[in-house]
């Protein structure tokens, strides 16, 4: 059986293709396949969840505002100024065609922004009919994994034994009328919790009087380069290495992920005085957090499914008030802006024992204060942030872009993070988890030499000044990235994809740093030539030095093939990863507003299969089916979450009903 699958995956990677007609669209799921590692998920759920709803309800590009085509970060500054300019000079757009005529604007460019926007040509903007221009729905989600994990078997450790069924549930509710006002609820309960055990939800208007996108509830912010506020979606350097290093200006970003942690609870706005712009914003919620003799350590997983994980629940409260602020000159060529933040918690953060952490955040009371500007010139664009922390720590992020064409572009950014620089809800391009530690020069560049042939490529020199280890020397490291893409002909796109990295790993066996290399190889060939099937094919291969080298390959065939009001959306690969450090992390087809990304570890022959069907314009249905079927073991995971046997097995079951 195990050939048999292999040879049936090794055929349709090698069958021939067979199709014709329809255009390649730059859709959520092409920008999944992008995301390499863990670390992208948070940014991902977000942006996918935004760009979910603009399909559902696109941008009327006859009366978007430049915020509003903004939420497109396919574009950038020049692009969204000039559908601006050529609207108010010529009037409205009859069809994506018409944007052929701007001079920024390529077909690659069309294709991608094609599905978020719509160009009617009378839309009333005073009374506006709720129910013929909103967007109201409901999302309902079940899901359950085969075999039990162990921590459902009863045992003496009660503590340690999950005290809800195996099923996760999730419910979404999403109203919204034009820009008017957006409403999103969500509830989770996440596997082997009782009851819905997260709550998550706000209410956006687009304006009261003079203030403007005035945001109730769970929300994320993102200024300058995002040193002190950097929530929000940003695309991974793997993704697209420009946009990495210049993510849009959106600043304020209702929070509609289910993820638990990184999100500001209360209100903010923003309004104008005397040419200022200002973002004020008030946050007040509750942290998990475990407890220690002498304090707290802030604990972000979210899950609830023991007495023990229980006992964490809303141990902090945490208290952020703030304000950002900005002002435009040169005709907003030069943009100037400062945020300060103060943070508050209810019982004092500690550091671990742990040598690495002891620069970490600990006491009370934190402060943030930055200055940022932006700025445009010919063809070059400037982004910077400086910021200081009340622990006498700086940080600094620059990027430079230079455009010679739409079809050549080469930008830089610098970074210099000290080590005890704290920002809990930064976000800007570093190789850790958080604004700490690190400096280091990233360097792209993009070129299209020929029309259906464009190229990335990235270079990162970076080191980690403080001591991870009890060891005399600092780790460093650079990272090289290559991404062609090539639509070899209309509707056929093979992409190429290399990355190699050189690092120093710390190994406690020996008490030192050891030199590493990592080389990552990947090559893609989608087939989007018929309008009913799409075939998307992955060849993969890693390599990492060691005392003995270790290497991992991974062969994936993904098939989504349209029949009447059904979509059917397969995966199936192989992969055999010799370690951990050589696995793969790959985006998998699933059901709207889930995002499954797979970790394929060791040796196996995963299956995943989508079914949808559409019974109206109104109600829709998704059951999605998964099996892992491991080949080199007879456990399946570690401690609580470990089952007997070498197969395992998923199902999950959707609803959405638009009211």
């Amino acid at each position: 059986m195990k050939y048999t699958r292999i040879l049936l995956l090794t055929i349709s990677f090698l069958f021939p293709s067979f199709l014709i007609a329809q255009s390649l669209e730059h859709s959520f799921e092409d920008l999944s396949e992008n995301i390499e590692n863990e670390e992208g998920v948070l940014n991902v759920e977000i942006l996918m969840n935004e760009l979910a709803d603009l399909k559902e309800h696109p941008i009327q590009i006859n009366y978007a505002t430049k915020e509003e085509l903004s939420k497109l970060f396919f574009l950038d500054n020049e692009q969204i100024e000039e559908i601006l300019n050529h609207r108010k000079k010529y009037g409205f757009y009859n069809s994506i065609y018409e944007l052929q005529q701007l001079s920024s604007f390529d077909l690659q460019v069309l294709r991608r922004i094609r599905p978020y926007l719509a160009f009617e040509q009378k839309v009333s903007l005073q009374k506006v009919n709720v129910k013929e221009q909103g967007n109201h729905y409901v999302v309902a989600r079940a899901g359950i994994v085969f075999p039990k994990a162990k921590g459902y078997e009863s045992n003496s450790e009660t503590d340690a034994k999950y005290i809800g069924s195996p099923w996760k549930w999730q419910t979404r509710f999403r109203s919204q009328v034009s820009e008017k006002y957006k409403l999103h609820l969500l509830f989770e309960k996440d596997a082997g919790e009782k009851g819905f055990d997260f709550a998550s939800g706000g209410v956006q208007l687009d304006r009261i009087g003079a203030f403007k996108n005035v945001t109730f509830g769970n929300y994320q912010l993102r200024f300058g380069q995002g040193l002190v506020m950097g929530g929000g979606f940003r695309l991974s350097p793997s993704a697209d290495p420009i946009q990495a290093i210049f993510p849009n200006d959106q600043k304020i970003y209702p929070f509609t992920s289910a993820l638990e942690y990184n999100y500001l609870s209360g209100v903010t706005s923003n309004f104008k005085w005397k040419g200022v712009e200002f973002i004020p914003f008030v946050s007040i919620r509750k942290l998990d957090a475990v407890e220690y003799d002498l304090g707290f350590r802030i604990s972000d997983n979210g899950l609830h499914r023991t007495e023990g994980e229980l006992d964490k629940k809303d141990k902090l409260t945490e208290r952020i008030f703030g304000v950002h602020f900005e002002k435009g000159f040169v005709e907003d060529k030069l943009t100037l802006g400062g945020t300060y933040l103060y943070q508050s918690f209810s019982d004092s953060l500690v550091v671990a024992k742990d040598f690495s952490d002891t620069k970490d955040f600990s006491g009370i009371n934190n402060h943030l204060g930055s200055v940022d500007l932006k700025g445009n010139y010919q063809s070059m664009s400037l982004k910077a942030e400086v910021a200081y922390s009340s622990s006498n720590a700086w940080a600094f992020s620059g990027s430079l872009i230079h455009s010679f064409s739409r079809s050549f572009q080469l930008g830089v950014l610098h970074r210099d993070y000290s080590p005890s620089f704290h920002s809990f809800y930064g976000g800007s391009l570093s190789k850790n988890s958080s604004i700490q530690n690190e400096q280091g020069t990233y360097t792209t560049l993009f070129w299209r030499p020929r029309k259906h042939l464009e190229g990335f490529l990235y270079f990162d020199l970076y080191k980690f000044p403080w001591l991870k280890k009890y060891d005399l020397q600092t780790e460093n490291g650079s990272d090289f990235f290559l991404k062609v893409n090539w639509e070899v002909q209309t509707n056929h796109l093979l992409q190429f994809r290399l990355s190699y990295q050189e690092f120093n790993e710390y190994l406690s066996e020996v008490s030192s740093l050891v030199f590493r290399e990592r080389l990552y190889i990947r090559l893609n060939y989608r087939n989007e030539s018929r309008e009913n099937l799409i075939l998307n094919s992955h060849l993969a291969g890693k390599w990492q030095s060691q005392q003995e080298n270790i290497y991992g390959v991974l062969l994936a065939q993904d098939v989504r093939y349209k029949w009447r009001k059904f979509q059917f959306d397969l995966r199936l690969a192989y992969y055999n990863s010799e370690a951990y450090d050589v696995r793969f992390y790959l985006w998998e087809p699933s059901m709207l507003y889930q995002y499954s990304f797979e970790n394929y570890y060791g040796n196996g022959f995963r299956t995943a299969l989508v079914v949808c069907y559409k019974f109206n314009k109104k109600f829709r249905c998704w059951l999605k089916y998964a099996n892992t079927n491991f080949f080199d073991r007879t456990e399946i995971g570690t401690g609580n979450e470990l089952r007997e046997g070498s197969n395992k097995h998923s199902f999950d079951f959707q609803v959405m009903y638009k009211l």
